[in-house]
């Protein structure tokens, strides 16, 4: 799984205890979908008091979007993370619903 994080309007890099928390919480969403190839996830400080996060997950044959503004970078994250979980499960069952019938059932 490939995971890019891009910052606007202020310095990522500079906060080590949020790319730790990006990487294990995004980590955590492979249990959900072991087929996402990548994570793009874009962190905004748009105004004085409102934060945003992007999430975009590609998977084969989808690509699902979360995002979230909040008045703090972490609870955007956890908003997003969140929102993109909902989508996975649904993702998941919607695959699960729609595997063929095994032929000996058919017959």
């Amino acid at each position: 799984m490939d995971i890019t994080v891009t910052s606007r309007h202020f310095h990522y890099d500079a906060d080590a205890n949020l790319q730790g928390r990006i990487s294990e919480e995004v980590e955590k969403l492979s249990k959900f979908s072991p087929e996402i190839t990548n994570v793009a996830i874009t962190l905004d400080h748009e105004v004085e008091h409102q934060r945003s996060c992007e999430i975009s997950v590609n998977l084969p044959g989808a690509v699902l979007v979360a995002s979230a503004k909040e008045e703090s970078m972490g609870k955007a994250i956890n908003v997003a993370i969140e929102r993109i979980k909902v989508q996975l499960k649904k993702q998941n069952e919607i695959n699960k619903d729609h595997k063929a019938q095994p032929t000996s059932a058919v017959v």
